[in-house]
């Protein structure tokens, strides 16, 4: 008798029935997940003068498999980029976008009192997908 043992190793960010999805990270902290970006809803991230020295990393997952070209911009209400960071090719769906708190933090001073975004775009997603508002708090507590 052939025993065949399958061993799934199912990574945080597999994909609902074959769905896109996104997570981010503050440091190591899950802050946003969303499956079927298509009808997500906006969540907002608190940043505060505590969070200087942490990172947030974006993961996305298109289907399965990861973005090409992957680029992050920092958009104002309006839609303009204030700040783009190019990622490039991802190699897996575990390739993180990360972007250092502090330069949200930076953007913050050089803006006050614009509502900010995270946007995402790739190849696949080539008009792109807002993924999270962000807010600045001037609490020192981390969020």
């Amino acid at each position: 008798m052939l025993l065949i043992a399958l061993v799934s190793v199912t990574a945080p960010l597999a994909a609902r029935d074959g769905g896109e999805m996104f997570e981010i990270y503050l440091n190591s902290k899950l802050l946003v997940r969303q499956y079927n970006p298509q009808s997500f809803t906006l969540q907002s991230l608190n940043l505060t003068e505590a969070n200087v020295n942490d990172k947030l990393v974006i993961y996305y997952n298109h289907c399965g498999h990861p973005g090409k070209s992957r680029t992050i911009a920092i958009v104002d209400k309006a839609g303009n980029v204030l700040k783009k960071y190019n990622f490039g090719d991802g190699n897996s769906v575990q390739d993180g976008m990360s972007i250092p708190v502090k330069e949200f933090l930076a953007l913050e001073k050089n803006n006050q009192g614009m509502q900010l975004a995270i946007h995402y775009t790739a190849k696949e997603l080539p008009k792109g997908l807002t993924l999270s508002a962000v807010q600045f708090k001037n609490k020192a507590a981390k969020s």
